[in-house]
């Protein structure tokens, strides 16, 4: 008997304007010239894992299953100039 699972996906877009799209659950990830083609692509990655019988995909569907899904984004800073070595301070 066949059931249906919700998997989790990220998707972002790039600078090239194209879209990547992840699952944390099945640790792939795929992209899409548009929003609809990458979650098409990553539904199909995904369905191909499992009908190869992966057997940690498998144990990861119990998990996936969750309407408690969230989002977040952090903001990081790089080092400033003066704080990165160059490559010749490092020999």
């Amino acid at each position: 008997m066949n059931k249906t699972y919700r998997v989790s996906v990220v998707l972002m877009r790039g600078k090239s304007g194209d879209y990547v799209v992840s699952s944390p659950e099945f640790g792939i990830a795929t992209q899409g010239r548009t929003r609809e083609e990458a979650l098409r692509h990553i539904k199909e990655e995904i369905e191909g894992v499992l009908e190869a019988g992966d057997s940690d995909a498998l144990r990861a569907l119990p998990h996936a299953d969750s309407n408690d899904v969230q989002l977040g984004a952090v903001e990081v800073k790089t080092p400033t100039r003066q704080k990165v070595k160059s490559s010749q301070q490092l020999r």
